[in-house]
C-alpha cells in the first residue's frame, strides 16, 4: 500500500487569489475603522472645540480642515496645527522604534524628547481655546518647536 505524507506545508497552500481576496476585504475594513475612529474623537473634543475646522473622514485618521471657503486664519491655522503636530508626532514615533540600540541611546533621547514635545503642543491645541488674541503666540511657539528640529 502507498500511503501518502501530508506536511503542514502542502495543507496550508494559499493561492494570490485568497491573499487579494483578504487584502481587499481588509482595505475596506480599514476604510470604516477610520470613520468611526473619526467619529469616536469627534465626540470626545465636540465640533465646537475648533470653530470654523471640519472634520474629513474615510481615511485611518480623521483629518482637519478649515471649513469650505473659509478666510478665517484662526481657523487655517489651527487646521494646519492638527495635521502638521500629527504627522511630526508620528515621524518621531517611527524613530524611535529605529533607534532601539544602545549605540543610539544620545540619538534615541534627542527623538524622544521631540516627541514628548510635539505631543505636548499637540494637547494643547485640543485642550486650549485658540482665537485672534492668542493665535501669534502659540504659532510662534511651534515655530520654534519645529525649528529644533532643523
Amino acid at each position: 500500500m502507498n500511503k501518502k505524507q501530508y506536511s503542514a506545508e502542502q495543507e496550508l497552500k494559499v493561492s494570490r487569489r485568497e491573499i487579494l481576496t483578504v487584502g481587499g476585504a481588509a482595505l475596506v475594513g480599514l476604510s470604516f475603522s477610520g470613520d468611526a475612529f473619526a467619529n469616536i474623537l469627534f465626540g470626545l473634543f465636540g465640533q465646537d472645540s475648533f470653530p470654523g475646522v471640519t472634520i474629513v473622514t474615510g481615511a485611518k485618521k480623521p483629518v482637519y480642515v478649515p471649513v469650505a471657503g473659509s478666510t478665517d486664519p484662526v481657523a487655517h491655522s489651527l487646521a494646519e496645527s492638527l495635521f502638521w503636530l500629527d504627522q511630526e508626532t508620528e515621524h518621531a514615533r517611527l524613530l524611535l522604534m529605529h533607534l532601539p540600540s544602545p549605540d543610539l541611546e544620545t540619538r534615541r533621547a534627542q527623538v524622544q524628547q521631540f516627541h514628548t514635545s510635539l505631543g505636548s503642543q499637540l494637547e494643547k491645541i485640543r485642550t486650549s481655546r485658540l482665537d485672534r488674541s492668542n493665535l501669534a503666540s502659540f504659532n510662534q511657539s511651534t515655530i520654534q518647536l519645529g525649528q529644533t528640529l532643523f
